[in-house]
């Protein structure tokens, strides 16, 4: 006699993964936002920048502009960021012509592991600071990197112009600050001109010439290396006094510090004024 024998059909215990994202699709997509309330996020009341700078190239707003964190940007034109208050890219952004970031009253700052990449002139003027943290800012023709009333700080990275980097600290209470970072300008001059005070601690600069003007009566150059053409290339620094008339700072005179610093120049190429020099 046969039996029938019935298959034991075992339950199916099935393990959901639950995905949540870090952000909504939306926010996920934009690229370049103007920043409402100035939260670095982009939110309700925020504008996504993204279809005007494909229409002609420029981003203008009296509020803030934000490239998030691991966003690109590409200019295919002369490319224009200008912001009433502050301007902030923690991404990538690259012109196939040149770049302006202006920002009116607030801080512009290129985040850490940044880039910005012109092919023609690159140029940043911050209303207030202007920072660089960690990043790559480079120009293959002119690269102009400003503060109008504020400082100039840059930590690490590498700050590069083909033909000319410039750093213009204009606020006589400022100062430019740069620490750790690679300064170049292969075929064409470095040059600093601060109204303030200078700091560069172990910075590395390569350059046809170097020139640093600085109006605030004190520059250091500590554990730097400086690095011009081997028989042309010209290193001319100056500090000048405080004017008298600067309460608290009368009389102090011009110090300049190149404490560890190595200068690779012609000896008749390399002219420095001040009233003390210190560790040359």
């Amino acid at each position: 006699m046969l039996s029938l024998i019935r298959p034991v059909v075992l339950p199916v215990v099935t393990a959901l993964a639950l995905v949540l994202p870090l952000c909504s699709p939306a926010a996920a997509a934009v690229s370049i936002f103007i920043d409402k309330n100035d939260n670095g996020v982009f939110d309700a009341g925020d504008v996504d920048a993204g279809l005007t700078l494909k229409l002609d190239g420029r981003v203008e707003t009296e509020y803030s502009i934000v490239v998030p964190e691991g966003a690109v940007v590409r200019f295919t034109q002369d490319g224009v960021l200008r912001a009433g208050k502050s301007i902030h890219v923690a991404g990538t952004v690259t012109g196939a012509r040149s770049l302006s970031f202006r920002s009116e009253r607030g801080d512009i700052t290129i985040g850490s592991r940044s880039t910005v990449t012109a092919q023609d002139v690159l140029q940043m003027t911050a209303g207030r600071n202007l920072v660089i943290d960690n990043s790559s800012v480079r120009s293959y023709d002119v690269a102009m990197l400003e503060s109008l009333d504020g400082n100039i700080v840059v930590n690490k990275g590498l700050l590069y112009g083909v033909n000319r980097l410039e750093l213009n600290g204009f606020a006589a209470g400022g100062s430019v600050q740069v620490s750790g970072a690679s300064l170049q300008a292969p075929r064409g001059l470095i040059n600093f001109h601060v109204e303030g005070t200078l700091a560069l601690e172990m910075v590395k600069m390569t350059s046809l010439d170097l020139n640093v003007s600085v109006a605030g009566g004190y520059a250091e150059i500590c554990h730097s290396i400086v690095r011009v053409a081997a028989r042309t290339g010209v290193v001319s620094m100056t500090v000048e006094s405080v004017p008298s008339t600067e309460a608290g700072l009368s009389g102090t005179g011009s110090v300049l510090d190149l404490s560890g610093t190595k200068v690779y120049a012609a000896p008749q190429n390399v002219v420095m004024n001040a009233d003390q020099l210190v560790g040359f």
